[in-house]
């Protein structure tokens, strides 16, 4: 296991997670009032993006 020390940047599959979960939660909640399946999809958007950063 490498740890660098000094990195500016993280890799870019947790950036792309990071705005994926970004982007489902706020689908689920501009969706919640009526629109079941827009929030079950953005609840799949934030949760791909959540196992691409590997928690």
């Amino acid at each position: 296991m490498r740890v660098r020390l000094g990195r500016r940047r993280p890799p870019r599959r947790t950036l792309v997670g990071f705005v994926l979960i970004l982007a489902g939660v706020s689908i689920v909640l501009t969706a919640l009032p009526g629109f079941v399946y827009a929030a079950v999809i953005g609840g799949l958007i934030a949760y791909i993006g959540y196992t691409l950063i590997g928690r």
